[in-house]
């Protein structure tokens, strides 16, 4: 490409051909060459592209092998975690494995060492559900663990004894447990948990019994794949499609079967939400003995009811623990432990999927009313706000969530979103002691693209102009400490207790953000209050 005519200390943009490459790592070079040019050294610019698909790779191995406990994925800020919990001869450790870093650390025991259980995650927390002690015992303890207190607490129990089932977290308040062993039958039950209200309630089972096979969850679409039907190994995939009006309705069919090498069944595996593409396993037992395992890795698209094959795991296992997690722009799934067929493994492996990573990227602008200095154009602090994807059409289902931080400078936060399909979605925001505000009308998302969306521009970016001016620029609403909704006479009695008693920290009832609760932190709330503010949504 040629430059002419370029005053001094002028830049112009230089756009070169479109270059389709293939998988591989290339170097790439882009230099200038002027007459006369005094500074040489600074006139080549050199860097690495590594063009992936997806891959497998061997990581850190696990400081304790395990088998028969379970796995959990979660992410935040573009970093993944796959937490491993309990296994044979009902161990209670629990360790949490770092993508980025690649380290394995301890976390929280169990409150009761337990393996053959299933579990779930709902935002920052991870559930476990029944399982067996060493005995067997099969039990219907459900605990919740808080990521980031790293402590374990007693929730409402199971309705039943179980071991074998399998967990799948929903809308960020739901948890589907389907099938199990309740000690004495092999179930076709589906219970649902509500962990507002902590409590169950039971759903449309699923068409057959069954224990022991992958379940996860894609859109609005839970899938059991395989399994044990109480007698045989099986191979049969039920799709159920889960009722917006009525959670705890599901409209089961029966989906394509497992391909080869698998095609007789498989059973000792897990399932995991894969992003756009649907739902990813790997390994399992295709026989009832441990010395039966398989090393395939298979992703199924529950809309169009097919099966992909990916690159098969390095190691062949069966009743190992794995985890679906975002991590520095990709979708990875970490396999750690299990059993190769003659012993219990420390191996973990790392399938690593670009092309699935993330139905899209949300670059999103927003200022919190309470937080922003309009003198100084800056927030007191930057914090945590949860996006949520929401269906433009009633009754507005949540499809998507992510995690963010708002940067106190710039006012804006990367927010990845790895389920939800191309669509036009509304934009729901949540703060800790915020409005909840929505978008004020659908925005259209496709997949692999970066979004950008400000809620700082204008009062009418929010739906129902449901956002204060603060100096030149708008924000959300603050005071809602209790998240119900509006600011009103129980937020401000919360604020004036916390400051009473001097309360200072990272608390909700500090509407400022300057970590005290204080008069300044009322008046917010007592405005708001007084103006009647509340959310308001299509």
């Amino acid at each position: 490409q040629t430059v002419t005519s370029l005053a001094p200390n002028a830049t112009q943009n230089v756009n070169f051909a479109t270059w389709t490459p293939t998988v591989g790592v290339y170097t790439i070079k882009v230099f200038t060459q002027l007459a006369g040019d005094a500074n040489p050294s600074n006139d080549t610019l050199t860097t690495t592209v590594n063009v992936t698909v997806f891959y497998w790779a061997t990581e850190a191995p696990m400081p304790l092998g395990r088998d028969l406990g379970t796995g959990v994925g979660y992410s935040r800020n573009d970093t993944g975690w796959v937490y491993v919990l309990g296994g044979e001869l009902a161990t209670n450790s629990v360790q949490k494995y770092n993508i980025r870093t690649n380290t394995w650390t301890a976390a929280a025991n169990l409150p009761l060492g337990k393996d053959r259980f299933g579990s779930a995650r709902l935002k920052d927390s991870i559930y476990s559900i029944g399982g067996s002690t060493v005995d067997p015992n099969y039990t219907s303890d459900f605990y919740k663990y808080d990521i980031n207190s790293n402590a374990w607490v007693t929730r409402a129990s199971l309705p039943t004894v179980l071991g074998w089932a399998k967990g799948a977290g929903y809308q960020d308040s739901l948890i589907y447990v389907a099938g199990g062993y309740d000690g004495t039958s092999t179930l076709a039950q589906v219970i649902l948990y509500n962990s507002k209200s902590n409590s169950w309630r039971t759903a449309t089972p699923m068409p057959a019994i069954r224990f022991g096979g992958g379940f996860a969850l894609s859109g609005d679409t839970l899938v059991y794949v395989g399994g044990v039907d109480g007698a045989a190994i099986v191979n049969t995939v039920y799709r159920g499609v889960i009722s917006q009006t009525d959670r705890s309705v599901i409209t089961w069919t029966t989906g394509a079967s497992l391909p080869a090498p698998v095609a007789a069944g498989m059973f000792r595996f897990d399932a995991h939400s894969w992003g756009n593409k649907g739902i990813i396993v790997t390994g399992g037992s295709t026989l009832i003995p441990f010395t039966s395992v398989s090393n395939v890795c298979l992703v199924y698209s529950p809309g169009a009811n097919t099966w992909t094959a990916m690159p098969n795991k390095p190691t062949a296992w069966t009743a190992g623990q794995s985890g679906a997690a975002v991590s520095n722009k990709s979708l990875r799934l970490v396999c750690a432990g299990g059993y190769n067929g003659s012993a219990t493994i420390t191996t973990t492996e790392m399938f690593t999927d670009s092309t699935a990573g993330f139905s899209t990227e949300l670059n999103l602008t927003m200022i919190i009313e309470g937080f922003y200095n309009s003198t100084t154009n800056r927030m007191s602090l930057r914090d945590t706000v949860t996006a949520y994807l929401r269906n433009n059409t009633s009754p507005f289902a949540k499809v998507d969530s992510a995690k963010g931080v708002i940067d106190s400078v710039g006012f804006t936060g990367e927010f990845f979103f790895t389920h939800a399909p191309a669509g036009t979605y509304y934009i729901e925001v949540k703060h800790r002691n915020s409005i909840e505000t929505w978008s004020a009308s659908g925005v259209v998302f496709a997949a692999g693209s970066k979004i950008n969306y400000d809620f700082t521009t204008s009062a009418s970016q929010a739906f129902g102009n449901n956002e204060v001016l603060k100096g030149s620029k708008y924000a959300i609403y603050s005071g809602d400490v209790n998240q119900d909704g509006s600011v009103d006479l129980t937020d401000i009695i919360a604020i004036y207790n916390d400051a009473s008693n001097f309360v200072s920290g990272y608390v909700v009832t500090d509407v400022n953000g300057d970590l005290f609760v204080d008069l300044s932190d009322l008046t917010i709330a007592y405005n708001n209050a007084a103006n009647f503010v509340g959310k308001i949504t299509p």
